[in-house]
């Protein structure tokens, strides 16, 4: 029994028995999960809130097909409405190596099925930021200003020099080039 539920849930599925130190084997037995409403209430039995049932929407699936000597990763994946995880703001989509394709929600569950990634209803959800972070972020105040690192004695080498793990180039503000984040508007645009 848990006491809460995290608002995303990653279910690694076993796929590979080692029945001794020399014999082991890939499981391709058909695991049958539900790609929406998994219903997690009865494993739960702290925090009870209408708000945040334990209902859960699948949003991405890692396949994996071969043995145990070789094999080939796929995955599947949409993403899930801000505010309705069982809505998708992009649907269902077979990403296999440079191959991104359109797929129907009933091709996902499949007996090479690895890793299930769930999303909590109505849970919030945290897309990373992109460009700089605001002056306002708090992580703003993780990032050394060139001001700073310099009171420090710490100097910004130029392009063209060897990186090592110690030295990193620092940019100043004058140096960073914005560039437009693209926007797609679904995934056959990605290429």
């Amino acid at each position: 029994m848990l006491w809460r539920l995290p608002n995303v849930l990653i279910i690694q599925l076993k796929r590979f028995s080692f029945r001794s130190f020399i014999w082991r084997d890939k499981i391709n037995d058909m695991v049958d999960f539900p790609v929406r409403s998994l219903d997690l209430s009865k494993f739960c039995i702290g925090q009870k809130d209408e708000q945040q049932l334990p209902m859960y929407d699948l949003y991405a699936v890692i396949n994996h097909y071969g043995g145990m000597i070789g094999g080939h990763y796929t995955a599947y994946a949409r993403l899930p409405n801000d505010k309705n995880s069982q809505r998708s703001d992009v649907g269902w989509r077979l990403f296999d190596d440079s191959t991104v394709t359109t797929v129907d929600e009933s091709q996902v569950v499949t007996r090479y099925a690895y890793v299930l990634f769930y999303r909590r209803r109505n849970s919030p959800v945290e897309r990373p930021p992109r460009g700089p972070p605001h002056p306002t972020d708090p992580r703003a105040e993780l990032a050394p200003s060139a001001e700073a690192a310099a009171s420090q004695g710490i100097s910004s080498p130029s392009f063209g020099t060897s990186l090592t793990p110690e030295v990193a180039p620092l940019l100043t503000p004058e140096e960073v080039t914005e560039h437009p984040t693209p926007s797609y508007s679904n995934m056959e645009e990605v290429d």
